[in-house]
Parts: C-alpha cells; sequence; structure tokens
C-alpha cells in the first residue's frame, strides 16, 4: 500500500482509513490487541513514529475508526430514504437495521470487537462509542429534543 502524501488536504484522515483497512485485514487472527496498530503501520509502510502519531491509543483509535466508519456507512446507507415519511418506530428500526447491516460486513473483526471494548480498560471507549452511534441514529431520524428524553433515548439504543 502507498502512503498518503503528507501535502494532501486530509492526509491523517486518509492514513488512518488506510491504517483500519490493513487492521482489519489482521484483528481476526490478532484481535485487538497493543500490536495490532504497530501490525497495520508496518503493513501499510508507515514507521513507527507514523503509527504512534495518527493512533496514540493504538487499538483502541482503531475501534473507534470502526465505529465512526460503520456510522458514517450507515448514514449512507440511508441516504435514499426520507425519514419524515416513517413513523418514529420504522425510522429507528430502518436505522439500526442499516447500521447492523454494514457492521456485518466486518463481522469477524466486530465480533473480536466485542470481547475488546467490553473489558475492563476499555468499558468506557465502548460505552462512549455505542452512545455516539445511538446518537448519529437518533438524529438522523429527526430527533430534536433537549430534555431528558434526549438523554433516555440514546441511553436505550446505545443498549442495543
Amino acid at each position: 500500500m502507498a502512503k498518503p502524501a503528507p501535502n494532501e488536504p486530509d492526509w491523517a484522515g486518509a492514513a488512518e482509513q488506510q491504517l483500519l483497512d490493513a487492521a482489519l485485514k489482521i484483528v481476526p487472527h490478532e484481535g485487538w490487541t497493543s500490536r495490532l496498530a504497530t501490525m497495520a503501520g508496518k503493513a501499510c509502510g508507515f514507521s513507527p513514529g507514523e503509527t504512534e502519531l495518527l493512533l496514540p491509543q493504538g487499538a483502541a483509535d482503531l475501534a473507534a475508526l470502526l465505529s465512526r466508519r460503520h456510522d458514517a456507512q450507515a448514514l449512507a446507507a440511508l441516504a435514499g430514504v426520507d425519514p419524515a415519511t416513517l413513523k418514529i418506530r420504522e425510522r429507528i428500526a430502518r436505522a439500526v437495521e442499516a447500521r447492523l447491516t454494514v457492521a456485518a460486513a466486518d463481522e469477524a473483526a466486530v465480533r473480536r470487537l466485542s470481547g475488546f471494548l467490553a473489558s475492563p480498560p476499555h468499558i468506557a471507549l465502548g460505552a462512549r462509542l455505542s452512545w455516539e452511534s445511538a446518537d448519529v441514529l437518533w438524529r438522523w431520524a429527526g430527533d430534536t429534543a433537549t430534555d431528558e428524553n434526549h438523554y433516555s433515548k440514546r441511553a436505550l439504543l446505545a443498549g442495543i
């Protein structure tokens, strides 16, 4: 794999996605370990310093990148759906289905990720990523609540 040129407009974003792609090939047999980021960086031709600059938290950063990629892909899959034409429960059902469908494409990595995020050092990250995903889906569905409903809706959906 060729490294993105440092003078590209979003060099870091492109490089992170390249590292994530490499990690997804490695993670089914390696798992979400402390060595994952190093191995992905090496596969991409990055120096250890470049890899650490892009992924200072190693596998945790890769986990966040994967979750956010799945969120973006779910929104892209929902782009042709006008949520205003659906009842709220149908909107959320469609959004959850889209999110689960895109995650299923990376099933082996997601399966290993579940164990990683359930381990004590990463529980907070797992909760934060679940909340972010729930927020993305509720916003797509048109939720504008600013009271306690904002939090309860996301908390319920994050549990899924």
